[in-house]
């Protein structure tokens, strides 16, 4: 299984996940880590090659209140819905899904300008207010598309 976490070490202590979208309580039997991308977890009662394939394709969850949250770092569904805006109040769109790379995160951002790259550095994002739900960035040069004619193509 693929791992969603920035601490994958915490799988090791686990002993129960919620699965699938129906959040159903398992028990976890074994966990081995494969690196810090992947895991290998044996659920009680789906011991064998077959029984573990019906779980193809669902996600295990833990509950909010156990996760790890290290000082001020939000969750990706957390981020993901806030309204971007620019230091001069423009707003640019909703954050649709967030983009991991090895260096930082990009923010995925779709709005009446179509679709911005926001990466998530200090140097962009300056402010990301929780309870207000949205995000304030001093966009980087060529960040934001120029303003597109309409109606057509050349001139």
């Amino acid at each position: 299984m693929s791992l969603l976490t920035d601490f994958p070490g915490a799988f090791r202590r686990r002993t129960s996940f919620l699965l699938g979208e129906q959040f159903r309580p398992i028990a976890v039997s074994r966990t081995r880590l494969q690196g810090k991308e992947a895991a290998v977890i044996g659920i009680a009662g789906y011991e064998d090659r077959d029984a573990a394939e019906t779980l193809r394709g669902q996600f295990l969850y833990i509950p909010a209140a156990e996760a790890i949250r290290p000082g001020g770092h939000l969750f990706v569904h957390e981020v993901v819905g806030m309204t971007v805006r620019t230091r001069a109040g423009e707003v640019l769109g909703t954050v649709t899904e967030i983009i991991r790379t090895g260096a930082n995160d990009v923010y995925v951002v779709r709005g009446e300008r179509g679709e911005i790259l926001v990466p998530a550095i200090r140097a962009c994002v300056r402010r990301i207010e929780r309870t207000r739900r949205r995000i304030t960035i001093d966009p980087l040069e060529g960040l934001i598309p120029e303003d597109q004619p309409r109606g057509g193509r050349g001139g």
